[in-house]
């Protein structure tokens, strides 16, 4: 009963040190000894009947590209896993195996959920352990994402996993045209859905071919703070998720986190399952057996919570599903032919003069044409201007509010949807010099600009549990995992928490 009334005490601390951020998380708890393993924590792996998936396929022969901030390769759970990549910013190393996210190794964490080794209770075993991890590291800024994109198509991966979202509220040309690229070269292109918790999808998750994924708890319930789109396609666990980080993120060398982050992760594990079952599968079959597979949740059929349903690895692996002439969640905009991609076929990480090819291939022409746009209001609104003063000359000052003659004092409402989160520097909090987007309405593409990109929108701050059980992964004796922040906390330019959480409707299976 004490023990009981101990672990709704918790719940309730870290939900008011949490209030201000996206949703408070229960914290881990004394669990029995046997419980008290990296692999009893790793629930997903049951829940998605892994070990009967791993029977058929571990995902040999295929190599999944990783566009995040670095991979630590020699990480306890990823050593002889990852192979060299490249780094698209300076704080990585030139083959991109190391992670500068010091606070949660975010890249580090979302490899371990795709091809840790395992080896034991006390390892991380991912999806496919026996697939390797090609990391494509923008770094702590990101903005050469669409590069890093464009660079791990042509390495013959066989999916691109995307944990990161585009920033920027203006919808990025370069962007676009790299996912079309890479759905040209036959790549299974997977990324979150945000975290946004709001009615539509990240930048790269509602573009047409994109397998866009959404978070799941234990219970099959999709996550508060997973963002809602039609164009989603599947759902995946993603609460309460044990990762391995790096020791600068947790002595013990695991973490738990929430988010669409590595429910992309563990989608991509399956996709790798997919493509080693069936190396003839082009990559819009292989997104077929994907989504016809899935166990179907919230309203029948596709829908913007679950997608088409929650992942099913095992049926995916296993059904007589029939070929497709096309991809089924659509096919984003033909690159031109002379759009090469920039540094294509340099495996050893030199890229040349990548910067001036990227340059070429911007949508100059939609860029002219809103710049005219812009001028134009511009001018409007100028006019407008002087004629109001003029107006205002000829007729005299209008009366103060409130006096006879003169207009009521209005109390108008501040805006709804507006956030007001914590000052700069507090957890979770955005850097000094961010602006906040507003609030996007759904299925409406903003103008084209340049892109910002970074890690989706930070998610609670989980601190160590308030009474630490006996644990005993390596890194640490008589330890337990991490509460980490998945995403990482967003270094300038990264996104803002949700205004508000709506919750989903009830679910049922059928």
């Amino acid at each position: 009963m004490k023990q009981s009334r101990d672990r709704r005490a918790g719940a309730r601390l870290l939900a008011t040190v949490t209030a201000v951020l996206t949703v408070a998380t229960v914290p881990l708890v004394a669990t029995p000894a046997h419980a008290d393993t990296v692999r009893s924590l790793s629930w997903h792996l049951d829940s998605l009947r892994i070990p009967r998936a791993q029977e058929i396929t571990k995902g040999a022969g295929v190599t999944v590209a990783i566009v995040d901030g670095g991979v630590q390769a020699d990480n306890q759970d990823l050593v002889g896993q990852v192979v060299p990549g490249k780094a698209f910013a300076t704080d990585v190393a030139p083959d991109g195996r190391t992670d500068p996210d010091k606070d949660v190794s975010h890249g580090t964490g979302m490899a371990s959920l795709i091809a840790g080794r395992g080896g034991g209770t006390q390892r991380m075993l991912g999806i496919a352990p026996e697939a390797k991890i090609m990391p494509a590291a923008v770094g702590m800024a990101a903005e050469t994402m669409p590069e890093a994109i464009r660079w791990a198509a042509d390495q013959h991966v066989g999916v691109i996993s995307v944990s990161m979202e585009p920033l920027s509220p203006v919808v990025s040309p370069l962007l676009f045209q790299a996912i079309a690229y890479a759905q040209q070269r036959d790549v299974v292109v997977v990324a979150s859905a945000g975290n946004k918790g709001e009615d539509s999808l990240s930048q790269l998750a509602a573009q047409p071919g994109v397998v866009s994924v959404a978070a799941t708890d234990r219970k099959g319930k999709v996550w508060s703070g997973s963002s809602r789109g039609h164009e989603l396609a599947v759902a995946a666990p993603g609460v309460q998720v044990i990762m391995s980080v790096n020791a600068a993120s947790s002595p013990n060398g695991y973490g738990v986190g929430d988010g669409t982050s590595p429910a992309t992760a563990i989608v991509a594990g399956v996709v790798a399952l997919i493509r080693a079952r069936f190396p003839d599968l082009d990559a819009a079959n292989v997104i077929n057996r994907l989504i016809k597979t899935t166990t179907d949740k919230g309203q029948k059929g596709r829908d913007p919570y679950y997608g088409f349903g929650i992942i099913d690895p095992v049926k995916a692996l296993t059904a007589n599903i029939p070929p497709v002439d096309a991809n089924p969640l659509g096919v984003a905009a033909p690159v031109p032919a002379d759009s090469a991609s920039p540094g294509a076929g340099n495996d050893n990480g030199d890229d040349g003069d990548s910067s001036a090819a990227i340059k070429v291939h911007a949508d100059w022409g939609s860029l002219l044409l809103y710049g005219l746009g812009c001028l134009a209001v511009v001018v409007v609104i100028v006019v407008l201007l002087v004629w109001l003063g003029r107006r205002r000359r000829r007729h005299g000052p209008n009366p103060p509010p409130g006096v006879p003659g003169g207009p009521a004092q209005q109390h108008m409402p501040p805006p709804p949807g507006q956030w007001t989160g914590p000052p700069p520097g507090a957890p979770g909090s955005m850097p000094p010099g961010y602006v906040s987007p507003q609030r996007q309405q759904p299925h409406y593409p903003p103008a084209p600009q340049q892109p910002g990109y970074g890690p989706p929108p930070p998610q609670p701050s989980y601190g160590p549990p308030p009474a630490q059980p006996t644990y005993g992964p390596p890194g640490g004796a008589g330890s337990r995992p991490h509460q980490l922040q998945y995403p990482p906390p967003a270094p300038p330019g990264y996104g803002q928490p949700p205004t508000e959480q709506r919750q989903p409707p009830p679910t049922s299976d059928r």
